[in-house]
Order: C-alpha cells, then sequence, then structure tokens
C-alpha cells in the first residue's frame, strides 16, 4: 500500500478527530446505523474507542467519518490480505453509493 487512503486506514490507527483533543484508535469499518425516526440506514466510515480508554462496554464505542478526520497520528498495520478485505469493502461501499442506498 504506497499512498494511504483516508477512507480506510486500517484497523489499530489511532487519528485526531477535529476540534477534539482525544485520540481514537479504528477498531472497524462500515458501521450500519439504523435512524429509528426516518427508517432510514446510514453508514459511519470508522469505528473506534478512545485511547487510553479503549472499550469497557458498548457506550466506549465512537463513529465517526473520514471527513471528520483532523490528522492521522499512527498508521495501523496492513498485509495483502487486509488490503484485499479493503478492496471489497470499497467495491461495496462504491454498490451503495451508485444505488442510492
Amino acid at each position: 500500500m504506497n499512498d494511504i487512503d483516508l477512507k480506510y486506514l486500517p484497523y489499530g490507527s489511532i487519528v485526531k478527530l477535529k476540534n477534539d483533543d482525544r485520540l481514537y484508535m479504528i477498531i472497524s469499518l462500515q458501521a450500519k446505523i439504523e435512524n429509528n425516526d426516518d427508517k432510514k440506514k446510514y453508514y459511519a466510515d470508522y469505528i473506534s474507542v478512545t485511547l487510553p480508554r479503549g472499550y469497557t462496554n458498548t457506550d466506549d464505542l465512537v463513529l465517526f467519518n473520514a471527513t471528520d478526520i483532523d490528522k492521522v497520528m499512527y498508521v495501523g498495520y496492513m498485509n495483502k490480505k487486509i488490503e484485499s478485505y479493503y478492496d471489497d469493502i470499497k467495491w461495496e461501499v462504491d454498490r451503495r453509493d451508485k444505488n442510492g442506498e
């Protein structure tokens, strides 16, 4: 992986978000959120936890999008298997965008 595509940082990456001094570690991608008010499905690019606290219960999970990232502090581990998985995610996101989902 030569260039870092900020929309798909690897798990374990640590970022700072805009207007927020805390650090967040990415633990998952493409979280589906269902809005009870309008019954629509939305997707967040990342699921993360704050550092140094980490995960103790579901209230600790923080969802955000690539556009919310102010600075990448650390890029997590990437190998061919993970890169292939990320390619699948990119394909799925492109399909959803194309179909207006």
